[in-house]
This record gives C-alpha cells, sequence and structure tokens, in this order.
C-alpha cells in the first residue's frame, strides 16, 4: 500500500549540506574564537553560513532544497562551536575572558575592579590565573557552577521539547521541517 505523502520528503543530509557544515567548522570556527576572545561580539554565525552556501548553489545553477537548508542552519550551529545547550558560546572560553576583564587597566580606572563578586573569578593571586590555566583546582568551583546552570538549562528545555512537540507535531500536524 502506497503512503500518502502531503510535502516533499527529501533527506537534507546530502553530500553538499555536508561540505557547508565541514566548511564552517575549519574556516568559522577560528573566526568566531578570535572575535569571542577579542571582543564581546557575537555574530548569527548559522545564518551567514546559510546566506553563504545559499548564494553558492544559486550561483552554481543548483539552488539548496529547503531540507538542506534546515540541515546547514542547526548543525553548523553545533559544528562551530555554538549550540543551544550552551547558549550560544564555547563552554569555558567565558573564563579567560572574565580574568581579563578584571585585569583591564579601563575596568580599574573606573574602580569595577573593587565591585567584583566572588563567585565570578578566582583571587587575582591564585595559582590559577598567575599560571594562566584553567586546568587547576582553584576554578573548580567556577566550572561547577557552570555545570550546575547547565544541568538545570537541560532540566527546563527537555521537558519543553516533549510538550512542544507532542502540542506542535502530534497535535496540529505541521509540515516539514517542523514535523519531520
Amino acid at each position: 500500500m502506497a503512503r500518502f505523502r502531503l510535502f516533499n520528503e527529501e533527506e537534507g543530509l546530502t553530500w553538499r549540506s555536508l561540505l557547508a557544515i565541514l566548511v564552517s567548522a575549519a574556516v568559522i570556527l577560528p573566526i568566531q574564537i578570535y572575535m569571542t576572545l577579542a571582543t564581546p561580539v557575537s555574530v548569527a554565525w548559522p545564518a551567514v553560513i546559510l546566506l553563504l552556501f545559499t548564494e553558492l548553489a544559486y550561483f552554481f545553477h543548483a539552488p539548496l532544497s529547503k531540507q538542506e537548508g534546515f540541515i546547514i542552519y542547526f548543525v553548523s550551529a553545533v559544528a562551530i562551536g555554538g549550540s543551544v545547550l550552551v547558549e550560544g558560546m564555547i563552554p569555558f572560553l567565558n573564563f579567560p575572558y572574565r580574568v581579563y576583564m578584571v585585569q583591564s587597566p579601563y575596568f580599574r580606572a573606573l574602580g569595577f575592579d573593587k565591585e567584583v563578586p566572588w563567585w565570578f573569578v578566582p583571587p587575582l593571586t591564585s595559582e590559577a590565573i598567575v599560571k594562566r590555566t584553567i586546568i587547576h583546582p582553584d576554578w573548580s568551583f567556577y566550572i561547577g557552577l557552570l555545570m550546575i546552570g547547565f544541568i538545570i538549562y537541560l532540566g527546563t528545555i527537555l521537558p519543553m521539547t516533549f510538550i512542544l512537540a507532542q502540542l506542535y507535531i502530534e497535535i496540529e500536524k505541521l509540515p516539514f521541517p517542523i514535523g519531520k
């Protein structure tokens, strides 16, 4: 018996989408790391990557399908180090940035160095700060805070995923990419 199809059920993970993900991991990831370390500016890299590869595909007269665009957009976010689960940042990259911020001359000139809470960064006299390493017991409390926050985040996002999947996929029967 033939299946009734409401929409085009093409595969999204093709050689083109895989190439886009690999290029984004090899080219965009170093750019993102540099921008995160040099400035506190965030760029919507998945949208940039999708736009770049969509235009390249149009240039070569082989447009991307909706499924390929969907895969490129969401998987490239994970490929460049960001993720929904880590809130768009590479985990632990924020710790050296905090140390730099607290030690910066501008921060000190404004008098903010006296207002830094104890839970934000280890004391500047700590061996972890002096030796410039994150693999040190002095960072364990701060890494623990990050992990607890991550577990709490997962504890809130996973049940919502199941609730919304039931509501919008099972009840409303939405088409691809939401209902797939």
